[in-house]
């Protein structure tokens, strides 16, 4: 898979299981020809698009998604992968990219599912596109917000929490702006954000650390019995929030 090399990848990924979680999702899942969604929020004029972590639809990621929805924002999580997700532990890196290669590379089918995906939402009278990502998650956003058909056909802004995989190359091409909101276990973004200072959109990009919470905090390793967690979970949402009115 284009862009997935080892060195720019948070090994705390490999270590980290899914939190189990009790919470019951708020939205519904729609499927749009093979590809499940799980949507929330009430259908406005702003969308969000949401690409899970390796876990896929996992019930404290749909906790997430349901918190931006109750912010005003129309969501569409994503499950690429079917209801087969990553389940493997521990993790092993080579097989983990082994297996997103083989099931959901960027290009045919997480651009082919996003285009899909924007397709529906503008036929529900959404105006106005960002994504999401989370851990793997944050480089298809990335892509996304770098391809020039995918912005062209209506993608205005990227984010990503706890991203993963992510170089100076990986983020050269944006061509929409991004927010990156890394956890203490992400190496420092801030030569990434500094890279694209250049470009007309450099104004309106957002960079947050979160360096008091592991990675996945935000997703399917979210602990919401750590009030740490549950606060900066929130802050997360809003950051997010300010970024997205800024930008759709």
């Amino acid at each position: 898979m284009s862009g997935l090399k080892e060195g720019d990848h948070n090994h705390t990924c490999c270590s980290l299981p899914p939190f189990n979680s009790e919470y019951v999702p708020k939205g519904h899942v729609q499927t749009l020809g093979d590809l499940p969604v799980y949507f929330a929020g009430e259908k406005g004029k702003k969308a969000v698009i949401v690409i899970p972590d390796i876990f896929g639809l996992h019930k404290l990621t749909q906790q997430f998604a349901d918190a931006l929805a109750f912010q005003g924002f129309y969501i569409a999580l994503l499950d690429s992968f079917r209801g087969n997700p990553w389940s493997k532990a521990p993790l092993i890196l080579d097989e983990l990219k082994a297996f997103l290669s083989a099931n959901v590379p960027y290009d045919p089918v997480m651009k082919s599912d996003v285009l899909s995906v924007i397709s529906h939402l503008h036929s529900q009278g959404v105006e106005s596109i960002a994504a999401l990502g989370f851990c793997w998650g944050g480089l298809i956003t990335t892509q996304l917000g770098s391809d020039e058909e995918v912005v062209q056909k209506g993608l205005k802004a990227v984010s990503s929490v706890h991203p993963s995989f992510h170089t100076l190359e990986t983020v050269k091409g944006l061509k929409v702006p991004v927010a990156y909101l890394p956890s203490q276990n992400e190496s420092d973004f801030k030569p990434l954000l500094d890279s694209l200072s250049h470009l007309p959109f450099a104004s309106k990009n957002v960079h947050v650390r979160f360096d008091d919470v592991h990675h996945g905090f935000a997703a399917a390793r979210a602990n919401y019995d750590d009030p740490v967690n549950v606060k900066r979970s929130g802050e997360a949402v809003q950051v997010l929030k300010a970024f997205y009115e800024s930008v759709l």
